[in-house]
This record gives C-alpha cells, structure tokens and sequence, in this order.
C-alpha cells in the first residue's frame, strides 16, 4: 500500500470517529469562517440560471449549509454536490439536511478531495 493510501485511511478514520462532535469542537467557528469566506468571494451568486458549488471535503456540511441559507434569503437557484473521504462526516450531514426544506438541492458524495472525478472522468457529473 502507498504511503498517500495508508494516510488516506488514517484521515478517513479519525475523521470518521470525530464526525458526531465535529461541529461543537469548533464552537460555533466554522459557521462564522463560512460566513466571512461566502461574504469576501468576489462574485455575487447569479440571479439568473443556476449556480453551481462544489463543496470539497465537506465535512458536516457548514459551508453547504451557509450556502443553502444564504440562497433561501436571497431567493436564489442553487446546486450543490458536497463530498467527503469520511463517510461519518457525510452521515452527519445527511442527517442535517433530512430536515433542511431545499435538502434537494445538495448531492452528497463520498469522495476523495484529493481524487475529484469530475476533474479527471469526462463524464463524471457534478
């Protein structure tokens, strides 16, 4: 096994024991970073069409979820594909998002952040 696949599943793992009190561990910061990167993009999420976010190692979800809230409020058409290695982190997510009204509007996939196939597969969706 190479050393890239052997730290892979140690991050997997911890991760994967860590899911259920990630967010508390943070107390309440990663809301609040969401919010201030979200705030500074230099782009303004489209009023017409549909924006499209890739939400990469994922975790439980606090940037797509900022992102939902935040295309509610404005009344904006998004989609967004949220993707993890630790599939703990993507159960807490989908968990959360059961009782989110647009959950729809989020794809949740475990992936690789380091291996993004719609990157390197010409047909792979996103």
């Amino acid at each position: 096994m190479s050393s890239t696949s052997t730290n892979s599943g140690i991050t997997e793992n911890y991760f994967n024991e860590i899911a259920n009190k990630y967010e508390s561990a943070w107390g309440g910061g990663g809301q609040t970073l969401a919010n201030s990167l979200l705030s500074s993009c230099p782009y303004k999420m489209s009023l017409q069409g549909q924006t499209v976010f890739h939400d990469n190692a994922c975790g439980t979800g606090i940037v797509t979820r900022t992102i939902l809230s935040r295309s509610r409020e404005e009344g904006l058409n998004v989609k967004i594909t949220a993707t993890d290695l630790a599939e703990g982190m993507l159960n807490v997510l989908k968990g959360i998002l059961k009782s989110t009204p647009d959950d729809s509007k989020v794809t949740v996939e475990q992936m690789d952040s380091q291996v993004c196939l719609f990157l390197i597969v010409p047909d792979y969706r996103i």
